[in-house]
């Protein structure tokens, strides 16, 4: 049994952990969807046998696979929002992957995470406050359109006779 004394997360906290975790599901939807129109219709050398699952592995999956000129309309643009996913990936790792210890106060909370390494377990605890937080969204929420338009945008050139209209604009560079 703990002796720590903590607080309630504050409302505002709580919006801003789920919020981050909403966008951070569409990037990795839009990442889902690109890796399977790849992994069927741009094949790559020495492409893997299983189509990846870990966030990092999709980002280079998706990057080898715009090599091809069909979809050299999105290679750089493309290449830039795979960079921007992967400079805030550690953002995302530190709640979504992250246990909630507790609030030392109201707007902050202590997380733990463990990864699972070939050599045994790393655990690390963050405090995050509500700004961070709230931070880590204003940079995912134009990633989350960005990652979708690019995964559209794709559908689209793959499939031009069955365009996809998105209802927030064209992916471009």
């Amino acid at each position: 049994m703990s002796n720590h004394q903590f607080a309630d997360p504050s409302e505002g906290l709580l919006s801003a952990i789920g919020a981050l975790a909403l966008n951070w599901a569409a990037i990795e939807t839009a990442l889902d969807f690109s890796v399977t129109m790849i992994s069927q219709h741009y094949p790559y050398a020495n492409m893997p046998k299983r189509v990846p699952q870990s966030l990092g592995r999709k980002i280079d999956y998706v990057s080898k696979g715009l090599q091809y000129p069909r979809l050299s309309t999105i290679e750089r643009p493309g290449r830039r929002m795979l960079s921007d996913v992967r400079k805030h990936k550690g953002d995302r790792h530190k709640i979504v992957h992250g246990a909630i210890l507790g609030a030392p106060d109201g707007d902050t909370i202590r997380s733990l995470r463990i990864r699972y390494t070939d050599a045994g377990h790393h655990v690390s605890i963050h405090t995050v406050t509500k700004e961070e937080v709230e931070g880590y969204c204003r940079a995912a929420l134009p990633l989350a359109d960005s990652a979708t338009a690019f995964s559209i945008r794709l559908w689209n050139i793959t499939w031009p006779n069955d365009v996809i209209d998105y209802p927030l604009g064209e992916f471009a560079a």
